[in-house]
């Protein structure tokens, strides 16, 4: 059943749809603090499943480039284009941002099957980008925040390891060299670069360590656990 929604979330976020993630992101976390409340084993169940959709659409949304959001009614060039798109670039993208970008239309070697036209399978190689304005918090909450620790991080480490950074901890990988990314793979440490369990549980730990520390009861800290690391994940 875990396999099965992670595929689902998969076709979800390669077909580009990710109007239903945040609900669902919402609806796992809700679910994880009723299954600890109840101390329900279905709800549990329901919880983690509904997660895995969500990580599955996430990698979907991720893989391979920036997906951009045209603004509605905007046309480029020849075509008007009404979904997102696939972007190559180079340097630092703040989620949610608003960018100015000129390049050129590279159609998909291998159009295949799909719900997509063929001329619509493809990308753009972007020849210059410009951020306009960075994401709002209020109306994108998470990824103005995300936005905000990859441009820290940016900051922090030297421009040869700043993208590797970002790919470790936030799983944003549009930075990161190809050859880094293929030396990396025929490490057998490929599974660093996602947002995976390691990731996540090393940060529970820590944030349960904390609250302990903290001298909070185990009930208040396991919920504060889970808020914590659902709003990381997010």
């Amino acid at each position: 059943m875990a396999a099965l929604a992670l595929v689902l979330g998969l076709f979800v976020g390669l077909d580009g749809n990710s109007q239903m993630l945040p609900v669902a992101a919402i609806a796992a976390v809700g679910l994880g603090l009723a299954a600890l409340l109840s101390d329900s084993r279905s709800i549990l169940i329901a919880a983690t499943l509904l997660s895995v959709a969500a990580g599955g659409a996430v990698i979907g949304l991720s893989v391979g480039s920036v997906r951009f959001k045209p603004i509605d009614g905007r046309e480029l060039g020849d075509c008007r284009w009404t979904g997102p798109l696939r972007v190559w670039a180079e340097g630092p993208i703040r989620p949610g941002g608003r960018y100015q970008l000129s390049g050129r239309w590279q159609p998909a070697r291998r159009p295949g099957r799909g719900p997509k036209a063929p001329e619509r399978r493809g990308w753009i190689a972007a020849e210059s980008v410009k951020l306009e304005s960075a994401a709002a918090f209020g109306k994108h909450p998470f990824l103005a925040t995300r936005g905000w620790l990859a441009a820290k991080l940016w900051t922090v480490y030297p421009q040869r390891w700043a993208p590797l950074a970002q790919a470790l901890v936030l799983g944003q990988r549009e930075t990161l060299d190809r050859e880094a990314s293929q030396r990396i793979a025929r490490a057998g440490l490929a599974h660093l670069l996602a947002i995976s369990g390691l990731h996540v549980g090393m940060l529970a730990a820590a944030f349960y360590a904390m609250a302990r520390v903290a001298r909070a009861p185990p009930r208040p800290a396991h919920l504060l656990t889970v808020a914590l690391t659902f709003g990381y994940v997010l």
